[in-house]
């Protein structure tokens, strides 16, 4: 179960790390410059290559759900894989907004800056109510 949770909680990172914000860099034509499990750096750095990150994680968190309620029973160990691969993935993000929002740093806010301009507190406010009702739903 050890090796089952390490390799859902990699698998969790490679989506954010190097299919979201790797796959944005490459079809934005530009070069990755920095990848490992905590840290992401493109040539061309925008909110499409910010915001694919986190949206790298929705993505693989969903199909692990979808393919955790659609396993049989007699693949207990794919189950439970799908299921920390869902999980991570999911609260990874909605705690992520949270944090970001909290501290003014993180690929929500720097998308946000790109689209829009400066955060206010309120917007803030709200992205941190979004995260928290995010985390509240994906635990369900």
């Amino acid at each position: 179960m050890i090796a089952i949770a390490v390799l859902a909680v990699c698998t969790s990172d490679v989506a954010h790390e190097a299919m979201g914000h790797g796959g944005a860099c490459l079809l934005s034509s530009g070069h990755v410059t920095l990848l490992n499990n905590a840290f992401f750096a493109c040539s061309t750095f925008g909110h499409f290559v910010a915001f694919s990150g986190p949206l790298g994680n929705l993505t693989v968190g969903l199909i692990a759900f979808v393919a955790q309620l659609r396993m049989p029973a007699r693949l207990p160990g794919w189950r439970l894989f799908a299921l920390l691969v869902m999980s991570f993935s999911l609260f990874w993000e909605a705690g992520y907004l949270i944090e970001a929002m909290i501290i003014g740093s993180g690929d929500s806010v720097f998308a946000w800056r790109d689209l829009v301009g400066p955060e206010t507190a309120g917007v803030r406010g709200v992205a941190v109510l979004i995260g928290i009702c995010a985390y509240v739903l994906f635990s369900r």
